[in-house]
């Protein structure tokens, strides 16, 4: 058996909380992007691995008591922790995932464990329904799939993507510590556009202008912030979301090549998270 699962990039994001995880959640908007992880069940061994490192020990163990099994994940990523791609999301989307289907459980119940352990240990609040759906979606009510609300917008045309990693590293935890509220109060204005015109273009611009009030910009080269052949672009922790026009992929790739920083070309994803059974 074998998972893929888009990684998700929030470029809006309002955290809505309450006494029960299941309720919680952000409203906000976010790309799933064609690059994904790919996941492979670990028998005998209650483990989530990520790139052959152990990693989210307790998350893991919650999931096997939860299931009464002893099963793990092995995921593979071009990405690591804490750099804006919701690979934590992916980590427990794949191990309850895993788990669900080895025991014939319910595999809504499993995004929604999933989203369950995202907010107890505060690494995520909307990432999970999102990778559910792929593609751009916009979330209109906190929760997991079958409680909160999502929807994913078509998009129809082609977009390029150049997905790069810039240097830093930031918990969830931290980053929402450090938002002040008046700054959530200005994504739900800038989300409720987005939801009115349902408009990539417009999502873009929302998300630049609502991270620029969180991450750091000037880590990002000049050149591509005044490149004309840059659509769109937003930063989330690490991740850098360039929306290129086709003749000027080799060029903004030039860029962040002569500065050593890693990128990768993509889509928007055209599915959310698949099984593939294998006999």
């Amino acid at each position: 058996m074998k998972l893929s699962i888009p990684h998700h990039i929030s470029g809006l994001w309002i955290p809505v909380l309450s006494s029960n995880p299941l309720l919680s959640g952000s409203v906000g908007a976010g790309l799933n992007i064609s690059i994904s992880s790919i996941a492979f069940p670990v028998e005998n061994e209650c483990v989530i691995r990520l790139n052959d490192q152990e990693v989210f020990h307790e998350q893991a163990r919650d999931v096997c008591e939860f299931y009464g099994t002893k099963i793990g994940v092995a995921v593979k990523s071009p990405f690591n922790l804490g750099k804006g791609f919701a690979l934590s999301s992916t980590l427990l989307i794949a191990h309850n995932l895993t788990s669900s289907i080895y025991t014939g459980s319910s595999l809504l119940k499993a995004f929604q464990k999933a989203h369950e352990l995202e907010v107890l240990k505060g690494t995520g609040l909307g990432d999970v329904i999102s990778q559910y759906y792929g593609g751009f979606v916009i979330r209109t009510r906190p929760g997991p799939p079958g409680i909160g609300e999502a929807f994913k917008i078509p998009v129809k045309y082609r977009v390029k993507l150049i997905v790069s990693s810039l240097p830093y590293h930031e918990p969830t935890s931290r980053m929402l510590e450090r938002i002040p509220l008046s700054h959530y109060e200005k994504g739900l204005s800038l989300l409720r556009r987005v939801v009115k015109s349902e408009d990539l273009i417009d999502y873009f611009n929302a998300a630049r202008e609502y991270t620029q009030g969180v991450f750091d910009y000037s880590t990002i080269p000049e050149e591509i912030l005044h490149s004309p052949g840059i659509v769109g672009l937003y930063l989330k922790k690490s991740a850098l979301i360039i929306w290129v026009e086709n003749d000027c992929f080799t060029e903004i790739a030039d860029i962040l090549s002569r500065r050593g920083i890693f990128y990768m070309e993509g889509e928007i994803s055209k599915t959310g998270v698949e099984i593939e059974h294998t006999f």
